[in-house]
């Protein structure tokens, strides 16, 4: 995914002496993109010659029962199940699941929820209040809260979430 190339940028240029951050590594991705060496496809990206294989409708179901939680199972848990991380991975690219964080994915459920608890708590939400609306644990609160800050959609004052007004 793009966080994934953008921090390994930074970090090999870093590892070279260049002065690297975010905006060094959004435009060498943006040059690769306009070169046409990187294509993208949602927070994905990949080389134009790079297909990914077709999803097994039945897979993916069984996938979508499978995180369609407030507590899935981890990525690892996924894979010791049988679900290919190819599988995993084409589901995300797909946004049929959304990975919050390098070994947790979410349904698009869940994340429709988080998103209306923070848009209906315009005077801000805890983590903790947060956890308790969504009925999960701190292991999965935390990741996904700070995923919507990620994403612009949440905006973090002191220990209070607040919904970004766009």
């Amino acid at each position: 995914d793009r966080d994934t190339i953008r921090r390994s940028m930074i970090r090999t240029a870093r590892g070279i002496g260049v002065r690297a951050d975010a905006s060094f590594a959004d435009a060498a991705i943006d040059g690769l993109e306009t070169a046409g060496v990187l294509v993208r496809e949602g927070a994905a990206l990949r080389l134009p010659t790079h297909i990914a294989a077709p999803i097994r409708s039945t897979d993916t179901l069984r996938l979508l029962a499978a995180v369609d939680s407030p507590t899935p199972p981890t990525v690892k848990e996924l894979q010791a199940s049988g679900f290919g991380r190819d599988l995993i991975d084409a589901a995300t690219r797909d946004g049929l699941i959304t990975r919050i964080s390098p070994d947790l994915v979410v349904s698009a459920t869940l994340v429709a929820r988080a998103k209306a608890l923070v848009e209906a708590a315009p005077q801000g939400i805890t983590v903790s209040s947060f956890r308790e609306a969504l009925g999960t644990s701190r292991k999965y609160a935390v990741p996904l809260i700070e995923w919507l800050d990620r994403q612009g959609i949440t905006r973090r004052e002191g220990d209070l979430r607040f919904p970004r007004r766009t």
